[in-house]
């Protein structure tokens, strides 16, 4: 099991990946804060600590997104 932009870095790699099914048509991942942090964008996040799943290219996105 993959996300798409897992699969999308294996191939950029070389590996000879193919994705054979999806359950999802769009990714259900969230960053979810208590109300009393008042976090409005991505920009108000950068500087805390973020906890994540190892290994996820899309922080590595959000970080560029900067």
């Amino acid at each position: 099991m993959a996300h798409a932009d897992q699969i999308l870095l294996a191939r950029k790699q070389g590996i000879p990946i193919v994705s054979v099914a999806t359950t999802f048509q769009i990714s259900p991942q969230a960053l979810m804060f208590r109300k009393e942090e008042a976090i409005k964008t991505f920009a108000d996040v950068f500087g805390r600590t973020v906890y994540i799943q190892q290994g996820q290219p899309y922080w590595d996105f959000l970080k560029r997104k900067k």
